[in-house]
């Protein structure tokens, strides 16, 4: 894995954790970190309350996260897991 790409995936895993803990109330997050055909994939997804169901709220952190992996050639997205709440946060980039 390039320098560029494992750093800027600690970045997005300090991130992702750092929201889960001030943001979400979550209390687990499972994350997998793997390499597939020359790609880096972080998975993390939490229990906590969910991403806002009527619109985008405060998302300087997604921003932030999205921009990393779209400099290095990747993407960033996240998701509601359930209508219950917790979020899925999938990022990729070349590795």
């Amino acid at each position: 894995v390039s320098a560029a790409a494992s750093e800027n995936l600690i970045a997005a895993l300090r991130e992702i954790l750092t929201n889960a803990a001030k943001h979400a109330e979550a209390s687990k997050v499972e994350v997998v970190i793997t390499l597939e055909d020359s790609e880096v994939l972080l998975t993390a997804t939490d229990d906590g309350i969910g991403l806002p169901t009527d619109g985008p709220g405060r998302r300087s952190g997604m921003a932030n996260m999205a921009a990393r992996a779209q400099e290095l050639g990747g993407e960033c997205r996240a998701e509601r897991v359930s209508a219950e709440g917790g979020t899925r946060v999938i990022w990729r980039v070349p590795a």
